[in-house]
């Protein structure tokens, strides 16, 4: 990555698990590449998973046939020209840095359009998170959030892409160092309705809100997985974290034991 050197997410994290769901859906996108559907659901990858785990609407009635094949091609030539070979999740990165950077450049410029000739469908959605994503990659961050706040304004509210552009949007805030804004977002996609990652995201907003320096926050979110999901096992390296906070005022418990 050029310019920017990004803290690397925690293990198990809930962006490393939109990873993986991302991953599994770039395949699908070559195939429907091929052989394009008029039902965006099953048009890109992401959306395609994102209904199977519950996070995503029914959009077979927003989108056309004309935005799906438009951002499959996008996601297609990407992984084609990046050296990706059918059906691997690997995208492997060219060995000349400034092809790599150019391929990138390329790419966003791609997505961009497919997001301006198609608004308001979720095709314009996933086009600007994928353009965030590469931006981010070139070390961009400006333009990676603007791009991922547009594609906001192109989701549906309830929508399970809005879980995935602002949990992209709180590996930003969180690589600059901007914990409470990181914070901030990671509750926002824990609050997208039937959303299976709900407690992982708020487990992540817990622990930025510790790393921002509030403790008061953090046991609030921790407290909230501890009432509402008794069965949720916090990752270790949170529960870690949460242990370091001061006790709060007027208990010499730790937070996990203030929780509980």
């Amino acid at each position: 990555m050029a310019n920017k050197k990004k803290k690397r997410n925690e293990p198990d994290s809930a962006a490393e698990t939109l990873d993986a769901i991302e991953g599994w859906g770039d395949r699908v996108a070559e195939k429907i590449t091929q052989n394009p559907i008029p039902i965006l659901v099953g048009a890109f990858g992401i959306l395609v998973v994102a209904a199977v785990v519950g996070l995503a609407g029914d959009y077979a009635e927003s989108g056309t046939e004309a935005s799906a094949s438009a951002l499959a091609k996008v996601q297609g030539v990407y992984r084609s020209s990046m050296g990706a070979t059918p059906g691997s999740l690997e995208l492997p990165e060219p060995a000349n840095p400034e092809t790599a950077r150019r391929l990138r450049t390329e790419a966003i410029r791609s997505y961009e359009e497919v997001a301006v000739a198609h608004p308001g469908t979720p095709a314009a959605a996933i086009a600007w998170l994928e353009a965030g994503k590469l931006q981010g990659q070139l070390g961009n961050r400006e333009a990676e959030l603007e791009a991922y706040e547009n594609g906001l304004m192109e989701a549906e509210v309830e929508s399970g892409l809005v879980a995935f552009l602002r949990v992209r949007e709180a590996t930003a805030h969180e690589a600059a160092g901007e914990y409470a804004a990181a914070a901030e977002s990671y509750e926002a996609a824990a609050q997208v309705p039937l959303n299976p990652l709900k407690y992982d995201m708020l487990a992540e907003a817990a622990r930025c809100w510790a790393q921002a320096g509030d403790s008061k926050r953090a046991r609030i979110v921790y407290q909230q997985i501890q009432l509402e999901a008794t069965d949720f096992i916090m990752p270790a390296y949170t529960e870690a974290r949460l242990r370091e906070l001061p006790p709060s005022s007027g208990s010499t418990d730790s937070p996990a034991e203030d929780a509980g």
